[in-house]
């Protein structure tokens, strides 16, 4: 087995594939820590081979084969990937038919717009409609700053818990972007 563990050079994710791939290994003492912290490091490098990382660290790359690796066990219509960077986003509008311009990366069709996980992206200077909560609301802001109505800024790295039945809007003065998990449908108040 080469030091690209079964995976080739190039493919967008391919370091991150093979940092997954390594991961495994480690976990079953197959490479050291040093190896695994070596595919850590060229995770971020799709197009450059391993070997360039094992050399400049006087490591030897594993020498392993693959093997009790499971097959897989899912068909590739059951798996969706989406980078948030580069994927193309739905407006969302609400069902009163009224939008504002924010936007929403849903990979799970079985859920209505805005239910469920997603990413939403508010523009600059958007107030969310002032809503209630039917069910618990989660949000990270990834990018961003948010302003809550009660003057609370939350920033990348922010963790929000919103109880099922808390009504609040929200504000952006320059744009965000949200990882969010809504258990059901908001219910605008104004």
């Amino acid at each position: 087995m080469t030091a690209l563990l079964g995976i080739p050079l190039g493919a967008k994710g391919s370091g991150r594939d093979r940092y997954g791939r390594a991961m495994t290994l480690y976990v079953q003492g197959r490479i050291s820590p040093a190896q695994l912290e070596v595919y850590r490091v060229a995770a971020a490098h799709d197009r450059l081979h391993p070997d360039l990382f094992f050399a400049d660290r006087n490591l030897p790359a594993p020498d392993v084969p693959l093997i009790g690796d499971p097959p897989m066990t899912f068909s590739a219509e059951d798996r969706k990937i989406a980078n948030i960077h580069d994927a193309e986003f739905r407006p969302f509008v609400y069902p009163d038919g009224l939008a504002f311009g924010d936007d929403i990366l849903q990979l799970d069709t079985d859920m209505p717009l805005g239910e469920g996980f997603h990413v939403y992206r508010m523009p600059a200077g958007m107030t969310t409609r002032r809503h209630i909560h039917n069910g618990h609301e989660q949000f990270l802001i990834l990018e961003g700053e948010l302003v809550e109505d009660d003057g609370r800024v939350l920033k990348p790295g922010d963790l929000v818990f919103y109880r099922d039945g808390t009504e609040h809007h929200s504000y952006t003065p320059n744009g965000c972007l949200l990882a969010v998990h809504i258990a059901g449908a908001e219910t605008p108040t104004r």
